[in-house]
């Protein structure tokens, strides 16, 4: 099966939680709207999705371009980058704003700002991901 095409084998809504730590990363965006689709279809209103992932913002852009960071990223397809061509979902980073707005379509929102790991600051393996919470409206 394919993960764009993965059903979350519950009925709606039927959770207070979803958790989806070092799934993100290997997401390419029609299966990262998937996965967002499905954990806002099963949250209750108020419900939380813990993710984590690897975010990028103006900073982090310029680390990723200096070498700075625990992984390349040197593929950048605008929204998202991937660190190696030959397997893009070996590691993928997202666009913070990108990621902000495809949680938006489905219902959810950034409870907070995303609490950032070390990997966007430092070339050191390994490095932490960053910490997203998304709430279902």
């Amino acid at each position: 099966m394919r993960a764009a095409d993965f059903r979350f084998p519950a009925e709606d809504p039927a959770f207070d939680v979803v958790a989806m730590a070092g799934l993100i990363s290997h997401l390419l965006p029609p299966e990262l709207d998937n996965y967002l689709t499905e954990a806002a279809r099963t949250l209750r209103p108020g419900g939380r999705c813990f993710a984590t992932a690897y975010l990028v913002d103006d900073k982090v852009a310029e680390n990723i371009t200096q070498g700075c960071t625990a992984f390349t990223f040197t593929n950048n397809h605008g929204e998202y980058y991937v660190n190696s061509k030959e397997e893009p979902i070996y590691a993928i980073a997202y666009q913070v704003e990108y990621l902000r707005a495809a949680a938006t379509r489905y219902g959810l929102h950034l409870r907070r700002e995303p609490k950032p790991g070390t990997w966007g600051t430092s070339d050191k393996r390994p490095g932490t991901m960053d910490l997203l919470i998304l709430e279902r409206g």
